[in-house]
């Protein structure tokens, strides 16, 4: 697997917290199912399935949670996307 160069993993980032801003979770989940060759450890450490965020949010709501947040190094994306 090839690197990506820097300003095309800019361009990236900046298309996903776009559609953050945007609340299209949908269309982020289709974007990491599309790109494999793209990781930003600072925005989302992991690639979400639908499958992982409806299973860490059934296991959430067994505790009766309904929120959570990031604390520490992440900046809250996953968090988002489970409450989406």
């Amino acid at each position: 697997m090839t690197e990506l160069d820097f300003l095309t993993r800019r361009a990236l980032k900046s298309e996903l917290i776009t559609l953050m801003e945007k609340g299209d979770w949908r269309k982020i989940l289709q974007f990491y199912e599309e790109r494999d060759d793209y990781r930003e450890p600072l925005l989302l450490w992991i690639r979400p399935s639908l499958e992982i965020l409806q299973y860490l949010e059934f296991e959430l709501h067994s505790y009766g949670l309904s929120k959570i947040l990031s604390i520490g190094c992440g900046c809250g994306f996953l968090e988002w996307l489970i409450c989406q």
